[in-house]
């Protein structure tokens, strides 16, 4: 009666073992998720790539900035001092 069950597990393990599995479920998408996978295992970008790929930005806020200073230039009053001052025109001791 014992040899019978040992026939019959290793019948049953035997036909388990033959049976392909069923993949399909695994088979679906499977491009999308191994190209996800890839793209987050190279999505960190480091730090050099980062400010190349900041270049235009940069560009941008460098053209604005002269713009800005090629309109909005002060007039120039020769006192090389009057920032430092306040435009005061007050007697300054000499040394």
């Amino acid at each position: 009666m014992n040899e019978n069950l040992d026939e019959e597990k290793l019948d049953r393990l035997f036909a388990a073992r033959s049976a392909r599995p069923d993949t399909s479920g695994l088979e679906q998408y499977f491009e999308t998720r191994v190209m996800a996978r890839i793209k987050e295992k190279n999505g960190k970008a480091s730090w050099p790539v980062l400010a190349w790929r900041m270049v235009p930005v940069f560009i941008t806020i460098v053209v604005i900035l002269w713009a800005a200073s090629l309109t909005l230039k002060p007039e120039e009053t020769g006192d090389y001092f009057a920032a430092i001052t306040n435009y005061e025109d007050d007697d300054v001791a000499t040394f």
